[in-house]
């Protein structure tokens, strides 16, 4: 019985990675769609989100009193966004430490928020299996979540978002945590890093 057991926890296993793979797989497809099919502010707040970035690969920080937004005919108004700063400092030092100025696209940059996004997926992943759902709610989840457009449309996009629900996903999976397997201390440490991942890329985010 004993062995039974083990074999079947292990086929589950096996199943829930396989259907992981497959909706890692879809989602890269479909961020790749997004990608390749709209150019650089297509997305709302694009340039403006660009043009801190491009702060803080020239300067460290984003520049909220005099900072531009980089968009074409705009080049000498003020950029209108004030969120938090996490997002820009993150984001523009990882393109500064892969060599940044080397890339003549700036659409590049929204590869930062795939891995966010993808991130965020393994987390949802593996608070399923903690809740120790069968696969084809893995399935379900991840089916969901595609047919949001939105997520996707983020991900594939510049801005601060993708890192918000991050943060929030962190938040959850706490919760999974302490209430599933009674684990105070790892559940206080994945609030305490979503919370201030998620209140210090966007303010309204923390208020959910």
């Amino acid at each position: 019985m004993q062995q039974e057991h083990v074999k079947s926890e292990q086929a589950a296993t096996w199943h829930s990675m396989t259907l992981f793979g497959l909706a890692l797989f879809s989602f890269f497809i479909m961020c790749a769609g997004y990608y390749s099919a709209y150019e650089l502010d297509a997305f709302p707040d694009e340039t403006a989100h660009l043009g801190y970035i491009l702060n803080v690969i020239d300067k460290g920080f984003p520049d909220y009193k005099e900072g531009k937004d980089p968009k074409v005919g705009r080049n000498q108004k003020l950029n209108y966004l004030k969120h938090p700063a996490l997002y820009y400092v993150f984001t523009g030092n990882a393109l500064r430490f892969f060599h940044s100025d080397k890339f003549q696209d700036h659409k590049r940059f929204r590869l930062a928020n795939v891995f966010f996004s993808t991130l965020t997926l393994l987390v949802i992943y593996a608070s399923i299996r903690r809740l120790g759902l069968n696969p084809w709610s893995l399935c379900m989840g991840f089916f969901f979540i595609f047919t949001f457009p939105m997520f996707v449309a983020l991900s594939a996009s510049i801005n601060n978002d993708p890192l918000m629900i991050l943060g929030c996903a962190l938040v959850t999976f706490s919760f999974v945590e302490l209430i599933r397997h009674e684990r105070p201390l790892v559940a206080l440490i994945l609030f305490l890093m979503g919370f201030v991942i998620t209140f210090l890329t966007k303010a309204t985010g923390a208020l959910t």
